[in-house]
């Protein structure tokens, strides 16, 4: 008895079907942990800009009440 052979003898034209479905819906999940993974990397890299940004802001103020050496640098000027 073969199993590909249906009872009008025509071969099962969807063998093998799954496995290629069960791949795309694979590389459908592994795109989107990719996007995950690259707007989480995103996230974090802002986080780090802002947080320099606020010790450059601090330093700088720092500078210009003389608490500590340096010359801080201003864009507005008086």
């Amino acid at each position: 008895m073969n199993r590909n052979k249906q009872p009008g003898g025509a071969q099962d034209s969807e063998r093998g079907s799954g496995t290629v479905l069960a791949a795309g819906l694979g590389l459908v999940v592994l795109a989107a942990m990719v996007l995950l993974l690259m707007l989480a990397q995103a996230a974090v890299m802002a986080s780090r800009a802002a947080a320099a940004a606020d010790l450059a802001a601090l330093a700088a103020a720092d500078a210009l009440r003389g608490v500590s050496a340096g010359e801080a640098l201003s864009l507005i000027h008086i």
